[in-house]
């Protein structure tokens, strides 16, 4: 019998061994991290599309009286839970982000399209929209250059979802 050819074969599947042991191994902590990842972002994406800024009435007022400046926000909501949306609203020197959730609240400086006095906001239902009347002072923050909105989905903020860089003039 052939001594050295036996070691040989058995060098090969120890070799064999330990690479499918190493594979296994970087495959399980690839795998975890990974899926970790995936399932976080799960919500993020099958939210795509079911919560918009509605361009037609997303606008800048200039017409008001200097000083009292408003941005219009619209939003537009699909069939989704959500925890809340978060929007920014910035200029080249400022911006200004509030969140607004499925509760009436008061948010400083954010009012319901067709009233002037302090109202409580919030979401839109489900399959429906709302627009916002946002105190933008020109002469405190400047021009608008960008409307963005992110949703919070059970407790994890997602990336921002949409992204307006131009405002037209709403009048």
């Amino acid at each position: 019998m052939n001594k050295k050819a036996l070691s040989a074969v058995v060098g090969t599947l120890v070799l064999i061994g330990v690479t499918m042991a190493a594979a296994a191994l970087v495959l399980g902590f690839v795998r975890f991290f990974v899926q970790d990842k995936l399932t976080n972002s799960k919500g993020c994406l099958d939210i795509l599309e079911k919560i918009e800024l509605n361009e037609d009435y997303t606008c800048y007022n200039s017409s008001t009286t200097e000083g009292n400046e408003k941005v219009l926000v619209s939003l537009s909501r699909g069939e989704v839970s959500l925890d809340s949306v978060i929007i920014t609203i910035s200029s080249e020197y400022e911006s200004k982000t509030f969140s607004l959730t499925d509760f009436q609240e008061t948010i400083s400086g954010v009012l319901p399209y067709g009233f002037s006095e302090a109202q409580t906001v919030s979401l839109p239902g489900n399959e429906s929209g709302k627009t916002y009347v946002v105190d933008w002072p020109l002469s405190n923050y400047g021009v608008v250059q960008t409307v963005e909105i992110a949703p919070v989905i059970d407790g994890k903020a997602c990336e921002v979802l949409e992204k307006m860089d131009t405002l037209a003039n709403c009048f």
